[in-house]
């Protein structure tokens, strides 16, 4: 019975990061303001910099010479995360309920670590950024923003995957599950 339910479990994340993706690509800057306005807010209050939100652009900081548009949402982060989470652990989870409740938990949980996470990978590229003005030129400079960015991303992405691991191996020890 439990062979049974794997292939519709990987079947729905696919479908759902497909779905996410595609609304992504297709969404603009006003559809997103539920990730950039909390960063922008958060960043805000940390820098003591208030952001002017422009239309079809983003979240402009005048005093810091950044924009937070949509490549800086934070929604690539937010599907790498739905995504490692839910492929490596939705076969923990037998019951149809069970199932439905850890879905729900990550789509969840994903919004306020994306948020922080953003909000934290936006600060060290703001200093890489100010770093990279005493000793860099553009283009190096633009490599260096985004280079740490996946350097963030990586590294929370290893370090939740690791906390969640403990969860499981403590609460699930003793079940044997049928690998994905």
């Amino acid at each position: 019975m439990r062979g049974n339910t794997v292939l519709p479990s990987i079947l729905f994340g696919i479908l759902l990061l497909i779905t996410l993706q595609v609304w992504y690509n297709a969404a603009l800057i006003e559809q997103l303001r539920w990730l950039l306005y909390p960063t922008g807010y958060m960043l805000s209050w940390i820098l003591s910099s208030t952001p002017e939100f422009i239309p079809q652009k983003g979240y402009l900081f005048n005093e810091l010479n950044i924009i937070l548009g949509k490549t800086c949402s934070g929604f690539t982060f937010l599907l790498l995360f739905i995504g490692l989470i839910y492929f490596r652990f939705h076969n923990y989870y037998t019951s149809p309920k069970s199932k439905f409740l850890f879905t729900l938990l990550i789509l969840i949980a994903a919004y306020p670590i994306t948020i922080v996470m953003n909000v934290s990978r936006i600060l060290i590229g703001i200093l890489g950024q100010r770093i990279g003005d005493v000793f860099l030129t553009a283009q190096p400079h633009r490599v260096l923003h985004e280079w740490v960015g996946l350097f963030c991303y990586m590294a929370a992405l290893v370090l939740i995957y690791k906390i969640v691991s403990l969860y499981h191996t403590k609460h699930f020890s003793n079940e044997k599950i049928v690998p994905s």
